[in-house]
């Protein structure tokens, strides 16, 4: 999402400050856009129909490369924007609480509309997820760079430790004479439900109206807001990635690129040796036929997956970093700006664009559609936000959806035009845009 700083006053009135275009890191605005980009190219899968062969084929390297590895660097560029908020608002003397708190709601009821309206039953919604765990964040703003990677640490490996007891003890419980006949109908009665909620879903999505998708979409996130795991497992993603945005906006890694190139190489290396072992670990873990040691498997495939997914994650985007350093690719990469200073509208886009692709009301291409069509129809639609966001920005100060999160945050109409005279602030004011 877009992480440009706001601020908030000395005083209860808030002074309104977006970020102007002079003082945005055009280096992250690109980093936004291949994010936006990666999104939509990983989400088509949704589209696959998968023969024996060479669509099987493909399907497999979309998991590995594709599928996973662009949600990370969307987290990371949320925490990134939020220190870079923290930073902009105490360098002028200003408390962004209250602001940072308006913000946050704002993009819940975002991520509501998107989830229930947009019918967010073909790809999960991440705003309101990113809503919720933001107000955790605000917890973390005045940790120390060790102390924001140590609780990264402890969230992304918290879960799979909880996973691994859990099934642990489920195991023992299996090999005692006295609790097997329990565990045994528990384990039936969870897959039962299991079963009956994604007969449900299935049967929904493919036979379902309108109506039908959006009660679906309603229930199921009922089902997880009360569900225990479905937050144990949001502390490690989106969470854990927040805090090392976090860490990277204390550090000021973009603000002094330059000087923390040789960090970049590094990361980007690292990323890619542990990204490539993760997934061929996942890989095997997940193929293999008949382990010796299934519950071993088990735990060491859905610890590897993971973590191999934030390593290419980090991968892509420090190589993209890297390139954009040099004139040439600059001048390639610099477009996928717009679609970064966009990105909130552009994501919302993407959800209008599988709301008309997916159902059998509309285009009814889900699962119809093989790999490579798929690639191609996620290349056109990304060409058209391209171009969509290089006009507007020409003309206009935000993207529409940032616009309106905006001015939600900020209780008063923002100026939209460029070239429109900002407002006055209730205490008299101005707003520098």
């Amino acid at each position: 999402m877009s992480s440009g700083p706001v601020t908030s006053p000395p005083h209860s009135e808030a002074v309104v400050e977006p970020v102007s275009p002079q003082e945005r890191i055009e280096t992250l605005d690109i980093l936004r856009g291949w994010a936006v980009f990666g999104i939509i190219l990983a989400d088509v899968d949704i589209l696959f129909k998968i023969t024996p062969g060479t669509d099987h084929v493909l399907n497999e390297l979309h998991k590995v490369f594709v599928v996973g590895k662009f949600w990370p660097l969307f987290s990371f560029l949320f925490g990134l924007g939020f220190a870079m908020q923290i930073s902009r608002a105490e360098s002028r003397g200003h408390d962004f609480l209250a602001l940072y708190r308006r913000r946050l709601l704002a993009l819940l009821l975002f991520g509501l509309a998107n989830a229930l309206l947009l019918l967010h039953v073909w790809r999960g919604d991440i705003l309101h997820r990113y809503a919720l765990w933001g107000f955790l964040l605000l917890l973390f703003r005045r940790r120390c760079p060790g102390a924001l990677l140590l609780a990264a640490a402890l969230c992304l490996l918290i879960p799979r430790v909880y996973d691994a007891v859990m099934d642990g003890r489920h195991l023992l419980r299996l090999g005692n004479p006295q609790t097997a006949a329990q565990a045994v109908r528990e384990e039936a009665q969870r897959e039962a439900t299991s079963r009956a909620w994604d007969s449900e879903f299935e049967r929904t999505r493919r036979q379902g109206g309108y109506l039908a998708l959006m009660k679906l979409r309603a229930k199921w996130l009922v089902v997880n807001f009360s569900s225990f795991r479905f937050y144990l497992h949001q502390l490690q993603f989106p969470f854990a990635l927040f805090l090392i945005g976090l860490y990277a906006g204390r550090r000021q890694i973009f603000e002094n690129l330059p000087a923390n190139l040789p960090l970049v190489h590094q990361v980007m290396w690292w990323g890619l040796g542990l990204g490539l072992v993760g997934q061929l670990v996942w890989l095997v873990c997940e193929k293999l036929p008949n382990p010796a040691w299934p519950y071993f498997t088990r735990q060491v495939g859905s610890l590897a997956e993971p973590f191999a997914d934030a390593a290419l994650s980090f991968f892509y985007a420090t190589a993209v970093v890297l390139l954009a350093q040099h004139p040439g690719w600059k001048k390639f990469l610099a477009p996928l700006a717009a679609p970064g200073r966009m990105a909130l509208t552009n994501y919302l886009l993407q959800s209008v664009a599988f709301a008309i692709l997916c159902p059998r009301y509309a285009l009814g291409l889900f699962e119809q559609v093989r790999p490579a069509q798929a690639w191609g129809t996620a290349g056109m639609i990304f060409g058209l936000q391209l171009m969509l966001s290089l006009w507007w920005l020409g003309r206009f100060r935000f993207g529409p959806a940032e616009w309106l999160w905006r001015t939600l945050t900020y209780g008063k109409l923002q100026p939209m035009r460029i070239g429109q005279p900002d407002r006055i602030s209730p205490k008299g004011n101005n707003r520098a845009d």
